[in-house]
């Protein structure tokens, strides 16, 4: 058997394709993680000035220190003088601080919150699957027995943000499942796609012994794939934020007060790698089942995909409350969220008797490595061309229900014909209308408007200032602004002065002062607006949000993406179906042939390009424009501070359209892209794959290319 396992590695390993994608996820899981400790742009804040700030809070006076950093916390806000003491930028140093008094209040109020606990008399973390009458009895009862044995458990101040970072569900768990995907496909696919199937031992015996060795090669990889993403997550934590006290309760970490376990941080890390082991192995025998019934890898990553997407439908969108609310918590999605396995007190109804979430999920997990390794491994041990024929007559099937419209003549012929038939190719038999109308369905059910955001009260005069002001500039206007500063300087004087006051005009007097920040600043962009030519006062928030300037992109970021990723799905079919097919050498052989084919190709990327971008930037352009309007839009580009390089013969509206047409062009740039990927690779999933790594990596390491100033 060890010669086998042995020999089942070797053969994965001169698998190049399969080999060079998982040492890409690892060195992008490797890269992506670093990034995220280690930014610090926008609204975020080093691993180095967390340090700081939490090696500067007297842990002995904890009351004390938390409200000596919530006046400083304060002072960020009101006093734009001061500048700030652990971050270069006032938006970090109020993260920074925000992040650290939510640690603090965690702990302050944990006693608070498991007092609260062990008085109720209704517990209020239940799922019911099979309502009884005493279920709710038996919940409380044992919600106040898992909780009296924390009774005297002492939360402390730890400074735990690096194990809210090691164990938060994000990317890495992703990475983690697709590498465990290809694993899979990659073990039990290869024979059969290189058609070497029949050099195997024909014995049932022998079947059996080999996909035994592939299964139990395919579980160790899977354990050796946990520990390297999980492990580097745990030693880059190590040496930035560090872990705190390791020896301290697991309930000092803020989110993780409803832990009903007495763990150390120590031993909550061992148990969170063993759990993500336990999961990424119950994934390894499902992904392993599916490879053995479909067989062909295409066909199995679709699967999977169907499946995932499916399971995050499930997680994301059904309430905690609802009575489908097991198909949430027991699906792989969920699996994966294993932080929320153990740091969340939760119960599930197992006919009328409440049971542990996580031991429900653990079960299920072992379970599920069980039966799907032993039904894949009966799968792989049946004869394949049986089972391919089965499916070649269900196919079949299919194909002559649908044959009424495959009968449908074309209208043109000739060369018009071609290029109809290079859409219908696309659009028609690799279905892409239905992936585009699946997208735009997703973006129409999960549409949510924007609200406006404002972050403090300066923003909010400010806008305020602009708004009554809006229009071409005048001096009148900024006589105006200087007027308004009079009154607040007058008012301050007054109540400075010593005169007595009641408690309502104080209050009214007061908010007038209050303006004062958001005033000097439309005074500066007044000033601003003097010295050029055709300024206007123009409220220009929502154009930054539009334009990619905002400080925290993160929106627009989102939409580029999930432009690229579309655009990469309507690209492959239009390169690849040849390929795909092995019609690639019944093109038309000519030059003159070649040369038209291509032509018509490179316009049917053109109208996929135009397709993904209007399913995907209109509702993003319509969304900002209901939060901001676009106020001022026809005045000259010069009116938004951060574009006063730009000819004041532009206005806003040409600014956005260029922004957005070079967006467009960087779809079709994917498109072209996409062409020369899919010679190299030759496969839908590996093209798929490689372009969202060439094209999707730069837009989130380099979110700077996609603003407009």
């Amino acid at each position: 058997m060890e010669k086998i396992i042995f020999g089942e590695l070797k053969k994965l390993c001169c698998n190049r394709k399969a080999a060079g994608f998982v040492l890409c996820l690892l060195s992008l899981h490797i890269l992506m993680f670093t990034v995220k400790v280690y930014d610090s742009s926008g609204y975020k804040f080093s691993y180095s000035s967390y340090k700081k700030i939490v090696s500067d809070i007297d842990v002995s006076r904890l009351a004390d220190e938390y409200e000596r950093l919530k006046t400083e916390r304060e002072n960020i806000i009101y006093n734009q003088n001061e500048e700030p003491r652990y971050t270069p930028r006032r938006s970090s140093e109020y993260a920074l601080y925000s992040q650290v008094l939510d640690e603090m209040k965690h702990v302050l109020e944990y006693d608070v919150y498991l007092s609260s606990v062990l008085d109720s008399r209704n517990a209020k973390s239940s799922i019911s699957i099979f309502a009884r009458d005493e279920y709710s009895i038996r919940n409380e009862k044992k919600t106040r027995e898992d909780f009296e044995k924390l009774r005297g458990n002492r939360a402390e101040f730890l400074g735990a943000r690096g194990i809210n970072l090691i164990t938060e569900f994000d990317i890495s768990d992703l990475i983690g499942l697709i590498l465990i995907a290809i694993i899979a496909v990659s073990l039990v696919a290869l024979e059969n796609e290189e058609s070497t199937m029949i050099l195997l031992r024909s014995t049932p015996h022998g079947r059996k012994k080999c996909a035994c060795a592939k299964y139990l090669l395919g579980m160790m990889l899977s354990l050796i794939t946990t520990l390297l993403l999980y492990g580097y997550r745990i030693l880059l934590i190590g040496l930035t934020y560090g872990y705190g006290n390791l020896h301290g309760v697991i309930q000092s970490v803020p989110g993780y007060e409803s832990c009903p376990f007495l763990l150390s941080i120590k031993e909550y890390l061992f148990l969170y790698v063993m759990l993500k082991a336990l999961i990424c192995c119950s994934l390894f025998s499902l992904f392993f089942y599916m490879a053995a019934k479909f067989r062909q890898s295409r066909q199995v990553y679709i699967a999977i995909v169907f499946l995932v997407g499916i399971s995050a439908v499930f997680y994301y969108v059904i309430d905690i409350h609802h009575w489908l609310s097991y198909l949430k918590l027991l699906n792989p999605v969920a699996l994966l969220d294993t932080e929320y396995l153990i740091t969340r007190y939760k119960n599930i109804n197992v006919f009328g008797y409440p049971v542990r979430y996580i031991s429900v999920a653990a079960a299920a997990a072992s379970a599920m490595a069980v039966c799907f390794g032993i039904l894949g491994i009966r799968e792989f041990c049946r004869h394949f061309t049986s089972q391919n024929m089965l499916i070649m007559t269900v196919k079949q099937k299919i194909s002559d229900r649908l044959h009424v419209i495959r009968r449908i003549k074309y209208i043109f012929h000739g060369k018009t014909a071609l290029f109809f038939y290079e859409i219908k190719k696309s659009w028609i038999y690799e279905k892409g209308i239905i992936l585009l109308a699946c997208v735009a369905a997703v973006i129409i059910i999960t549409y949510k408007p924007m609200t406006e955001r404002l972050y403090e009260i300066k923003d909010i005069y400010y806008k305020q200032y602009v708004k009554e002001l809006e229009g071409e500039y005048t001096d009148e206007k900024l006589q105006y602004l200087y007027e308004q500063l009079r009154e607040v300087n007058d008012t301050r004087k007054r109540l400075e002065s010593g005169e007595v006051f009641e408690a309502s005009a104080i209050s009214i007097l007061s908010q007038k002062i209050r303006r004062e920040e958001g005033l000097l600043e439309a005074i500066s962009y007044a000033e601003y607006l003097k010295d050029t030519d055709k300024g206007s006062f123009v409220y220009s928030r929502g154009y930054d949000i539009l334009l990619g300037a905002d400080e925290e992109n993160r929106d627009l970021i989102f939409t580029v993406i999930s432009a690229v990723l579309l655009m990469i799905g309507l690209s492959i079919p239009i390169w690849g179906i040849e390929e795909s097919s092995g019609m690639k050498q019944v093109l038309r052989i000519s030059y003159h042939g070649r040369k038209t084919t291509s032509a018509y190709k490179y316009i049917n990327m053109l109208i996929a390009g135009i397709a993904a971008f209007s399913v995907i930037y209109i509702p993003w352009i319509y969304k900002v424009y209901g939060a901001y309007g676009f106020g001022g839009l026809h005045a000259s580009v010069v009116s938004i501070r951060g574009m006063a390089e730009y000819p004041d013969k532009l206005t806003i509206a040409h600014v956005i359209i260029i922004f957005y047409f070079l967006h467009l062009a960087y779809l079709w740039i994917v498109g072209i892209g996409v062409r020369f990927i899919n010679r190299l690779m030759k496969s839908f999933i590996l093209t798929a794959i490689a372009a969202s790594a060439v094209f999707v990596i730069p837009v989130i390491l380099f979110t700077g290319i996609i603003r407009a100033y």
